[in-house]
C-alpha cells in the first residue's frame, strides 16, 4: 500500500482551546515502493537536479509546518502558495496534504467554518479510500494511521470552535484510535464536559494523566475542567492538588 503522503509530513496537529502537543515532526521525505530503471540509470547531474528539486520542495514543508507552529499564518500561507505555485502536481498527486495544510491555516485565522470545510474534505476522502480503517501492515500503515488520526482530530477541534460539540467528542475518539496521544482524551475530556458528561469527561482526563501526566498537569484551562469535576467520584488525579488548592 503506498502512502497517502509520498513527500509531505503532517503538520502538527492544533488543539480545541488554541494549544499546541509539545514537539513538532521534522518534515519526511517518504520512501518510493519501487525504483524505476530511469531513476537507477540517471547520470550523477540529473540525480543532483532531482535531490536539489526534492530539498526545495521539502523546504516549502517544513516553512509551512514551522509557520503555523509559530502561527504565523501569512508565512505559512505564503510558503504553501509558493510550494503549489512551483510543484503543481501536489495538487494533483497529494490533495489532501494541501487541504490539511490550508485548513491549519484557517484555523489558526480563526476561520473555523473554513478550516472544518477543509478538514471535512480530508477525512471523508480517507474514509471513502479505507472504509474498514487503515490496513494493517503495509508499508505504510503506521504514517497512514498517524495522517488519518491527525485529520480527524483537526477536524474536531475545529468542530469544538463552532460548538459542535458531539462530534468534536466523536471524532477525538477516532483519532484515538488511531494514533493514541495524550492531548487526544484532554480535549476529548473538554467535549464531554460541554456535553454535561461529566463521568466520561473525568475518565478521559484521567486517561491523558496516565498516559502523559504533564500534558493533563499543564493544560491552561485545568482550573476550569478540575473545578468541572470537583465533585466527581474519584477525582481526577490530575485534579487532587488542584481542588485542594482552591482551584488554582
Amino acid at each position: 500500500m503506498k502512502s497517502i503522503l509520498l513527500s509531505l509530513m503532517i503538520a502538527v496537529p492544533v488543539a480545541a482551546n488554541g494549544e499546541y502537543p509539545a514537539g513538532a515532526p521534522e518534515p519526511v521525505l517518504m520512501e518510493l515502493e519501487s525504483q524505476t530503471f530511469e531513476v537507477e540509470a540517471e547520470t550523477a547531474y540529473q540525480k543532483l537536479k532531482r535531490m536539489l528539486r526534492e530539498s526545495r520542495r521539502e523546504k516549502y514543508v517544513r516553512n509551512i509546518t514551522l509557520a503555523v507552529a509559530r502561527r504565523d499564518t501569512e508565512a505559512a500561507q505564503k510558503a504553501l502558495d509558493e510550494l503549489v505555485a512551483e510543484y503543481p502536481e501536489v495538487v494533483r498527486n497529494e490533495p489532501n496534504s494541501i487541504r490539511y495544510h490550508q485548513g491549519g491555516i484557517h484555523f489558526w485565522r480563526k476561520d473555523f467554518e473554513e478550516a472544518y470545510k477543509e478538514m471535512d474534505a480530508v477525512v471523508s476522502s480517507l474514509e471513502r479510500k479505507y472504509p474498514k480503517g487503515i490496513p494493517a501492515g503495509g508499508k505504510y500503515s503506521e504514517i497512514n494511521a498517524m495522517f488519518m488520526s491527525d485529520a480527524y482530530f483537526a477536524r474536531g477541534a475545529a468542530a469544538m470552535q463552532l460548538s459542535r460539540f458531539a462530534q468534536a467528542a466523536g471524532d477525538f475518539k477516532k483519532a484515538f484510535s488511531l494514533a493514541p496521544k495524550a492531548y487526544i482524551p484532554l480535549n476529548m475530556c473538554r467535549a464531554l464536559l460541554r456535553l454535561g458528561k461529566r463521568k466520561e469527561a473525568a475518565e478521559a482526563y484521567d486517561l491523558a494523566f496516565s498516559m502523559n501526566a504533564p500534558t493533563a498537569e499543564k493544560a491552561e484551562d485545568r482550573g476550569y475542567i478540575c473545578g468541572m469535576l470537583s465533585k466527581n467520584e474519584p477525582l481526577p488525579k490530575a485534579c487532587v492538588r488542584t481542588v485542594a488548592e482552591g482551584g488554582k
